[in-house]
């Protein structure tokens, strides 16, 4: 190596052209270079690298405030600063620059060394394949708790509602699922989870009050299958690929997936690893996220106008076949009648912290899951019952908003969901009577969470709506109107003590559970008119006198003859009209039911057409 030149001054050919910025010292450490000896302020390459950025403009170097301190600096710290430099095409090559370019000869060589050796392993990586990384989730929900019925339609002493056993039993379910993982590219996902569960049995999935489902509960188990029934088997639940075409398409295939694999915006601020009731987990629209599972394919596009954010509009196009593997093209397959499909078109909009979508799903007979349903709105269900074909057009809007800090303003969840009917007019009989010519049923929720609640963590979540329920419904027969209305409530308190664990006590009331259907032993179609009797095509007889088509007869639960043929000013009166049983008047605002109709006949909807005499001669309520 040769000696240091000590006490040289550069003579006036040392002013040189400006250099590029040098590196910082940083960039010496990420090269790995060694140690090497101090240039002291008296030395010659320190003076001439310190006149270099003076006179030549090599800026941009944690170096430079060192060499303008007179502070010492090391070799290979000079070497980078000189390389920085070199790198310049403007610089004019001067006896003095090819003497530092002697001077640090082999420190500038190792330097490139390093530096070349550093872009090959770049290259390197930049041309090995993605390895394919596999990830395991296992979650593992304990149900404790149970359910109790009330109402004057029990049977206390038989413990019984129609003949059926109460389910009333205090419970401990489980429900258990595996999710496998796995990205090819880093940008792409397969997922695949296996699950098991005790819960088809339990009262929190029982066909007594239908509205009642809990979120998780028993896969594949619903009062409409009950064959599939099966406790603490292990299923296949989900299985789909997903990957994006480009930067703002996504798509999603799968041979077991659901709508909300495949959807870019799910409507609720609820998470359902802890809602309770199913209604709330699906924004209060259960007809439009109807969530079928099977096999599907979906697009989602995003504008992405705000890529940190997730800012812009929406777009989702989905389809999924409830039973793609029945080779018999009437009860299942792809693409055909039988499907018991649903495709859903989604217009949405996202900005940070809230999103609102609008959505449109047509659901093909059969496409049911009856959590969030009245019984009156699953019978009347498309393909519930055999012989009731048809499709079902849903309707829904929904968002919601989460706050940027936590206080006393929740986080909102909205959603409303309308649902139409439109049956295939068949020659069948379902029950001894022609399908309905008309069924359109609504839905709605609101839902508040409070976020670090009395606890870093935690979170207090209140949810109301109502299931879905018909709300116009006419038949072959000439019967319409419904009063199938009920509601839903739920609250709930979550701890999370540790990474791994949550713990969540929370209660659910369902007022009507059963809707219009409440009274022991009802359904769709226990009333039929006789076909020979239509109405006529004016009012005559005894309803000529009714008062008005908005009056509502007294509710038959109260079980007094007296009672259940009031008529009563407005549906709120309807609801507290009568006394108890063992009272006979009535309520304030009621009137006694009128003499040409005797109580416990059909209800056509006028409140003086209760007797089935009458009832041939009355016009139907919507007129």
């Amino acid at each position: 190596m040769p000696a240091s030149h000590a006490g040289v001054t550069p003579g006036p050919e040392a002013a040189f052209s400006a250099p590029a910025a040098a590196p910082a010292p940083v960039e010496r450490a990420v090269r790995g270079l060694p140690a090497a000896a101090e240039l002291s302020p008296q030395e010659w390459p320190h003076q001439a690298l310190r006149e270099l950025i003076r006179t030549g403009g090599c800026t941009g170097s944690a170096l430079r405030d060192l060499l303008d301190a007179g502070v010492s600096i090391n070799r290979d710290e000079a070497a980078l600063l000189l390389q920085a430099c070199l790198a310049n095409p403007e610089l004019v090559a001067t006896e003095p620059l090819r003497r530092l370019q002697w001077e640090f000869a082999p420190e500038l060589a190792r330097l490139q060394g390093r530096v070349d050796g550093l872009e090959a392993r770049l290259a390197e990586l930049d041309a090995t394949r993605f390895s394919p990384i596999t990830s395991l989730r296992g979650d593992v929900r304990w149900w404790l708790g149970g359910v109790g019925y009330g109402g004057n339609q029990i049977n206390r002493a038989a413990n019984s509602y129609g003949g059926q056993p109460l389910r009333d039993a205090f419970v401990f379910n489980t429900d258990v699922r595996f999710s496998f993982t796995t990205s090819f590219d880093g940008q792409d996902l397969l997922r695949l989870r296996l699950r098991s569960g005790n819960g088809g049995f339990s009262a929190f999935r029982a066909d007594l009050a239908p509205t009642l489902r809990l979120s998780g509960l028993s896969p594949g188990c619903s009062a409409s299958r009950p064959e599939a029934c099966r406790n603490d088997l292990l299923q296949l639940d989900k299985f789909f690929y997903q990957r994006p075409l480009g930067p703002n398409w996504r798509v999603t295939l799968g041979s077991r997936v659901n709508q909300k694999d495949m959807i870019a915006i799910w409507p609720a601020a609820f998470d359902d690893n802890e809602i309770l009731l199913s209604l709330f987990s699906k924004g209060g629209a259960p007809g439009a996220y109807s969530d079928v599972k099977g096999a599907g394919l979906g697009f989602y596009w995003t504008q992405r106008t705000d890529a940190d954010a997730g800012v812009g509009w929406v777009v989702s196009a989905v389809t999924v076949a409830g039973a793609p593997a029945s080779g018999d093209p009437a009860e299942g397959g792809l693409f055909s009648a039988g499907s018991r499909g649903a495709s859903s078109l989604q217009l949405g909009y996202q900005a940070g912290s809230w999103a609102a979508a609008a959505i449109y799903t047509l659901n093909q007979a059969g496409a049911l899951d009856r959590a969030g349903l009245t019984p009156l709105a699953a019978e009347t269900w498309p393909s519930s019952q055999p012989g009731l074909g048809g499709h079902v057009h849903a309707f829904a809007l929904t968002g919601f908003w989460v706050p940027l800090r936590s206080g006393w303003f929740p986080a909102l969840t909205l959603g409303a969901g309308f649902n139409r009917a439109v049956y295939s007019g068949e020659d069948g009989t379902v029950g001894g009577r022609r399908p309905p010519q008309l069924a359109e049923s609504q839905s709605w929720m609101v839902g508040l969470n409070w976020y670090d609640v009395l606890v870093s963590g935690s979170e207090l979540a209140f949810a109301i709506g109502s299931p879905v329920s018909v709300s116009r419904y006419r038949n072959a027969e000439g019967q319409q109107g419904a009063a199938d209305r009920s509601l839903q409530m739920e609250l709930w308190y979550r701890l999370q003590p540790t990474d791994w664990l949550t713990i969540t006590p929370g209660v659910f009331w369902l007022p009507r559970p059963r809707g219009q259907l409440t009274a022991a032993g009802t359904a769709w179609d226990t009333t039929p008119l006789p076909r020979d009797r239509a109405p006529p095509s004016r009012p005559s007889g005894p309803c000529s006198s009714c008062a008005s088509a908005s009056e509502t007869p007294c509710p038959a639960r109260s079980r007094h003859a007296f009672c259940q043929g009031a008529v009563v000013p407005s549906l709120w009166h309807s609801l507290f009209c009568c006394w108890p049983v063992a009272r006979r008047r009535l309520r304030p605002g009621c009137r006694p039911p009128p003499s040409a109709c005797a109580p416990g006949g059909m209800d056509s909807g006028w409140s003086c057409c209760r007797c089935g005499r009458a009832a041939a001669r009355c016009w139907p309520a919507v007129r």
